[in-house]
């Protein structure tokens, strides 16, 4: 919009510049007209002249010399007067056409510096937006359940049966714990305590049908009425003793719990731990079998 404005004007000002100098020059007809009636008036003043002088003494030279420079200096002296009016209102309006430009100057440079503001606020928006959208992404991970086995034992010391030929049954302990914020929804139990030369691969881990899920199937932290399963096992003395002594048998607690969150998603977490034979140990402690020791 300035740059046709200013277009406006610098047309407006030549239009004017040219008005001026039209009019500042008599046009062709003018000319005619001025010398007809010079000629009509010359005449008329040579009748008038050569009467006149018929009847008064001659008039010097010099006074008619006079008067005729007298009458051109007047012309001349109007005639700059008219060219001085045209030069102030042309210096005017070329006034007012800088002016134009140097506002037109002033409001790009205003515009450059509002369109790099504007730049700045939406790569800000947009990374305001990026993490608030990583944040929500994040939001599961951070608020979700996580449910990890804590000990493994025999609770008491009768839970320990071992028999001469592994008739009697033994019940191992196995203790849950959700440390994260939100409550963990139950949905599948596996665990086995088995003497075992090798570690079992985890798609052989089975449901233990004596796992039951509780009413709610709910691990909530702190909470206390569900935070534990039993494995159930039958060892001898003879497997007992490669056990503690040979060496040649793992006593092997291992296992999968299968849950929800909060969100709806499916988590798991495996487990496997080994029974310690030593003297300053003799508890189940987790082993370094990573296949089968993992969350998800």
């Amino acid at each position: 919009m300035n740059i046709r404005l200013t277009l406006i004007v610098v047309l407006l000002l030549f239009a004017i510049a040219s008005i001026s100098f039209a009019q500042s020059q008599p046009s062709a007809t003018d000319k005619e007209n001025q010398t007809t009636q010079k000629n009509s008036a010359a005449t008329a003043h040579q009748q008038s002249t050569e009467n006149f002088m018929r009847t008064l003494p001659a008039v010097p030279a010099a006074k008619a010399s006079h008067d005729s420079t007298t009458t051109n200096t007047t012309h001349q002296k109007g005639k700059e007067n008219a060219d001085w009016w045209i030069v102030k209102l042309t210096a005017v309006l070329a006034a007012i056409a800088l002016l134009q430009f140097i506002a037109l100057v002033i409001q790009s440079i205003v515009m450059g510096v509002q369109a790099k503001r504007l730049k700045q606020t939406v790569a800000a928006t947009e990374k305001a937006a990026n993490a608030a959208k990583a944040s929500a992404e994040a939001l599961p991970t951070i608020e979700r359940a996580y449910v990890f086995i804590t000990v493994v034992e025999w609770f008491r010391e009768e839970d320990r049966v071992i028999t001469e030929d592994g008739t009697e049954q033994s019940t191992v302990t196995i203790w849950l714990w959700n440390p994260g914020k939100t409550p963990a929804i139950l949905t599948r139990l596996y665990a086995i305590a088995f003497p075992t030369g090798t570690y079992p691969d985890r798609k052989d881990i089975g449901e233990v049908s004596d796992n039951k899920i509780p009413p709610g199937g709910f691990i909530i932290k702190d909470e206390r009425k569900w935070k534990h399963i039993e494995a159930k096992i039958r060892i001898s003395n003879k497997q007992w003793d490669e056990i503690e002594r040979s060496g040649r048998l793992k006593l092997l607690c291992y296992g999968r719990v299968e849950y929800k969150d909060i969100f709806g998603d499916d988590h798991e977490t495996g487990f496997c731990w080994e029974w310690s034979p030593h003297k300053s140990h003799r508890c189940f402690y987790i082993s370094n079998n990573k296949e089968l020791n993992y969350y998800a």
